[in-house]
């Protein structure tokens, strides 16, 4: 964890706010493919019944994957948020070096999105989120599942407050003691406010 802020910064573009989602957030790039402009709201990160790849599905984004997606989005006002995810999602350049903790060694890797998403479940896991509301801030969430998180107002700020610890938890293991600051390591100057008031604590 503490190598992937470097290396997501390095990247450009598409390929490395696709990269950031995926690892502050656990989403695979089918969750990002097909997403509209217009499904999104920017103020709340509600996304009710988007049309995506992998089918419809209902997500509450957290605020600093909020924040990325306004990156991607800039001053357009509709079409497809991202022009080309086949083209952006690649592994990272050269791998990176990962200990594993069964052989006691560290071994050079590609990530992928998988990686994330593994990882994500575990930190999920540690903290004990219930399934639905697990479905809904990854991206999981079908038409029939988790309208009432995108369309009720104390579940959705329960959906983005639980996305937000993991987002703590990504930038504890990365050894930052602020998300903004994270964000800012990744590469992005205009950190909302609500991002820069989550706390990072030790647990």
């Amino acid at each position: 964890y503490t190598k992937m802020p470097s290396v997501i910064a390095n990247l450009d573009g598409e390929a490395k706010n696709l990269a950031s989602v995926m690892f502050l957030g656990g989403f695979r790039p089918s969750d990002m493919d097909g997403l509209n402009i217009e499904s999104i709201n920017f103020k709340t990160g509600a996304i009710l019944g988007a049309k995506l790849k992998g089918g419809k599905r209902n997500i509450v984004l957290s605020d600093p994957i909020l924040d990325i997606l306004r990156s991607q989005k800039g001053n357009r006002t509709s079409g497809s948020l991202f022009n080309n995810v086949k083209s952006a999602q690649k592994t990272f350049p050269d791998g990176v070096e990962v200990f594993k903790p069964n052989a006691q060694k560290y071994v050079i890797e590609n990530i992928t999105s998988y990686n994330f998403r593994n990882a994500n479940e575990s930190m999920h896991a540690e903290l004990d989120t219930s399934r639905d509301l697990r479905r809904v801030i990854t991206g999981r969430a079908g038409a029939d599942q988790g309208a009432g998180y995108v369309t009720g107002r104390a579940k959705r700020i329960a959906a983005t407050e639980a996305g937000n610890k993991i987002a703590a938890k990504v930038a504890a293991y990365t050894g930052t003691n602020s998300v903004s600051q994270l964000l800012s390591n990744l590469g992005y100057d205009n950190v909302s406010e609500k991002t820069s008031r989550i706390a990072v604590t030790q647990d």
